[in-house]
């Protein structure tokens, strides 16, 4: 896989996520990922985000492609949580 100009290779070599919610509370975005981890699901926590640079982002994945990427955002609807947006780190 080739990065993209500027931008370092992921650690694991995946670029896409899929992200399940944007919290300005970091113990509403840590409560969905140990929801999302208990069902088997690697899972982060990514803090800094929004205008305000205060959003934490729960991030499943990564995924090596946009393909793998949109089957992860299938498993994860099907595990219940289902609004999960397919993109990149």
């Amino acid at each position: 896989m080739v990065p993209s100009p500027g931008k370092a290779p992921s650690p694991g070599g995946g670029d896409w996520i899929v992200q399940l919610g944007s919290f300005s509370s970091r113990a509403n975005a840590d409560r969905l990922a140990a929801a999302v981890k208990n069902k088997g699901f690697s899972v982060s926590v990514q803090g800094g985000g929004g205008s305000s640079g205060t959003l934490f982002r729960v991030h499943a994945g990564p995924a090596p492609d946009k393909a793998a990427a949109e089957a992860l955002a299938a498993r994860l609807a099907a595990a219940g949580f289902k609004d999960g947006r397919v993109g990149r780190r």
